[in-house]
């Protein structure tokens, strides 16, 4: 039976309390699991006065809050910075926002099962709607997915870098996510 060893970067800015829930469901649920070897790694950018010690994760790191998607991007990257540097022997990491919850951790255990026998190297799902929910369409969750430590690291897909990105490509979501009025006036267009 292969043991999988993962890294839990929980990121979270005001939800302390739900971080904590997080981390607790971890190592009391998930510790019963015997093929899960796991670290955690919580990145947090609020005030420090509202979480100034670590609870039951294995690294804390603070940052200085940016603003929400950016803020957002830059724990992800930071936490992963971690794994990469500290935990190089990691096979998986699994990104969490402190309010999404995984209760059953034979749930991810079969993820990670189907993910190392297809030789596929990420998984979420589509951010969308249910009639709008293609991944190529919408973008995919960044609230829980798993991603193949190694192949991250060798193909340097973190730090996303969220202020370059937005900046060469925020017209292009614009364009796209332009909504009725838009869609209005260029069916008028066309027809």
């Amino acid at each position: 039976m292969k043991k999988f060893k993962i890294a839990v970067v929980i990121y979270t800015y005001n939800r302390v309390e739900d971080a904590k829930i997080n981390m607790e469901i971890i190592r009391n649920v998930w510790s019963g699991s015997k093929k899960l070897e796991i670290k955690i790694i919580h990145c947090f950018n609020g005030k420090k006065l509202w979480y100034s010690k670590k609870y039951l994760e294995d690294d804390l790191i603070y940052l200085k809050n940016s603003g929400h998607f950016r803020g957002a991007s830059e724990l992800i990257d930071a936490g992963i910075n971690i794994v990469e540097k500290k935990y190089k022997d990691t096979d998986y990491t699994i990104v969490l926002a402190s309010d999404t919850w995984l209760i059953k951790p034979n749930y991810l255990e079969k993820v990670l099962e189907k993910m190392e026998s297809e030789n596929k190297y990420l998984a979420s799902c589509p951010w969308g709607l249910p009639k709008r929910n293609d991944l190529r369409d919408v973008g995919m969750a960044v609230d829980f997915f798993v991603i193949n430590s190694k192949l991250a690291k060798k193909y340097k897909m973190f730090p996303v870098d969220y202020e370059d990105f937005f900046s060469k490509y925020s017209d292009l979501f614009f364009y796209q996510y332009t909504g009725p009025l838009c869609q209005t006036v260029l069916k008028g267009l066309n027809s």
